[in-house]
């Protein structure tokens, strides 16, 4: 999967920041299963729109809806490495 834009949600006091990752393709569940690696994965599919929440302790939320386009992180403080990690995350091959 290729990110083909990254949009500025928020950048909070505390120091933490929301960004949203713009997607050439739908969501899907495999794609969730994959990314959950590191993380816990909070799945509500029984929902009208099948949302997710994958916390990765000490790094990052990432929530999303299964079909849409794009999901939103909140990495908990400023950090390159985290954000660089996260990247290599969601485009790794087996996402694709």
């Amino acid at each position: 999967m290729n990110i083909e834009k990254i949009i500025n949600i928020e950048d909070c006091f505390d120091g933490s920041y929301i960004r949203e990752f713009v997607f050439n393709k739908d969501i899907t569940y495999d794609f969730v299963n994959m990314i959950k690696k590191d993380g816990e994965l909070y799945l509500y599919d029984k929902f009208p729109r099948p949302f997710f929440k994958i916390d990765i302790i000490e790094k990052c939320l990432i929530k999303g809806i299964i079909g849409n386009k794009s999901l939103k992180i909140h990495f908990y403080k400023q950090s390159d490495n985290t954000f660089n990690y996260i990247i290599n995350k969601l485009t790794r091959k087996e996402a694709n």
